[in-house]
């Protein structure tokens, strides 16, 4: 996922119900909880967002009272069978 300036924010770990789950850092991430109504575009597997990578880092997206990363075997996470039949 790259801002508006194509500055990389991180990359994508969850789709959620209303906002896209994505870490940024390496050995110890944020996770930051990205609206979809802050997409601008999709091209193959680069989403653009209609903000800069500062100026998200600004909104406040980051975890924290809106949720967690989902447990793995939670079936909202990546790659999980959970829920599946």
């Amino acid at each position: 996922m790259v801002g508006a300036d194509g500055e990389k924010l991180g990359e994508l770990v969850a789709v959620q119900e209303e906002r896209l789950l994505v870490a940024k850092g390496f050995f110890f991430t944020t996770d930051y909880h990205v609206p979809f109504s802050a997409v601008a575009s999709t091209d193959g597997d680069v989403i653009t967002l209609n903000v800069t990578t500062e100026e998200a880092l600004d909104q406040g997206w980051e975890s924290g009272a809106e949720g967690e990363r989902p447990p793995v075997g939670d079936s909202r996470a990546p790659g999980s069978t959970s829920g599946m039949p």
